[in-house]
């Protein structure tokens, strides 16, 4: 479900608007308002997420502000290296989900590893913070699942399980 005002693109080449994240956006530079891509940096390579970062800073207005959402190496490993009742529901939704689920490590490899994960690149907010400051973005804060300071931003990743919500890393920036 779309939002009014929102163009929704995919890699998917049927998708009414395709676009290559790292390649180049068909906007033109300051067009746009803001960028949300859910779920969407881990899949791509390091140097195909600068590209990203770079495309998006052009494409995007003075002000214009960024929102990345992803698996969080930190709070992953967090939840796997405390055990207990989180570990143990992060491993159900994984089988749930179809991945092959046999020992505490799969909560780890599952989400590093299926779902596409494994050509992308794992991030955590140092590491993705670093980057979009390397790309030019400034105002670099992390930002809890659905919560943003701008309202056009608020309340995106409702499609989340609930329990995937320990792991995530949402993280918000401006174009200067």
């Amino acid at each position: 479900m779309g939002r009014e005002g929102w163009i929704q693109t995919d890699v998917w080449w049927r998708a009414r608007y395709h676009l290559d994240a790292t390649g180049p956006w068909p906007f033109p530079p300051g067009s746009v308002t803001h960028v949300f891509a859910d779920n969407v940096i881990e899949h791509v390579p390091l140097d195909g997420a600068r590209a990203l970062l770079r495309h998006a800073l052009q494409a995007l207005e003075p002000g214009g502000r960024i929102r990345l959402t992803t698996p969080d190496v930190r709070r992953c490993a967090q939840v796997y290296l405390e055990g207990g009742e989180p570990a143990h529901a992060q491993l159900d939704a994984h089988r749930a989900a179809g991945a092959r689920v046999e020992h505490s490590v799969d909560l780890l490899r599952g989400v590093f590893v299926e779902y596409g994960h494994r050509d992308g690149y794992a991030w955590d907010f140092d590491s993705l913070g670093a980057e979009l400051d390397a790309a030019g973005f400034a105002s670099i804060e992390r930002r809890e699942l659905e919560d943003s300071a701008d309202p056009v931003l608020r309340g995106l990743e409702s499609r989340v399980l609930p329990i995937d919500r320990a792991t995530m890393l949402a993280i918000e920036a401006r174009r200067p």
